[in-house]
């Protein structure tokens, strides 16, 4: 219970974002979806540090950690017991979810926003990363051939 008020204290003024997704090979759930997008995610520079998925509500939460740039590259395991004992940096949270347009599972809205307190960005580099933020959801699927995800334009809540 609490992780879901932290959660929904966290985008609570976020603004959302939609992108349209179209699916041709074959009929999708949406849990399907919403992990298949997860897997998509990446940005440089960054790597997910954590992904939460609540099936009741259906949404994700996903963290994305930078990666100072002398660790790009490194042993994954070194990696991963340093990031355990110091948690710094810049990181931000994605939320995702995933709403079912039509009866055959053909066509979806992803929802996404993310935190709009990204620690340690302000000014053009905030403005950058958000950006990059919607670049990363935007071509989540570039060169599937079964998916396509377009933005909708002029979404808001």
């Amino acid at each position: 219970m609490l992780n879901f008020i932290s959660r929904a204290r966290v985008f609570s003024d976020a603004k959302t974002h939609r992108l349209q997704l179209s699916s041709t090979d074959k009929s999708r759930s949406k849990i399907d979806l919403l992990y298949r997008f997860i897997a998509q995610l990446n940005l440089p520079d960054f790597e997910v540090e954590k992904v939460d998925v609540w099936e009741s509500s259906l949404n994700g939460d996903i963290t994305f950690r930078e990666v100072p740039r002398g660790e790009i590259g490194g042993s994954k395991i070194a990696h991963l017991i340093k990031r355990r004992w110091v948690k710094s940096g810049l990181c931000f949270k994605v939320n995702l979810s995933v709403v079912q347009l039509d009866r055959l599972g053909w066509n979806f809205h992803v929802d996404y926003c993310f935190d709009d307190r990204l620690q340690g960005v302000t000014g053009p580099q905030k403005k950058r990363l958000d950006t990059q933020i919607h670049t990363m959801m935007e071509t989540a699927f570039v060169g599937h051939p079964n998916i396509l995800v377009s933005p909708v334009l002029n979404f808001e809540t």
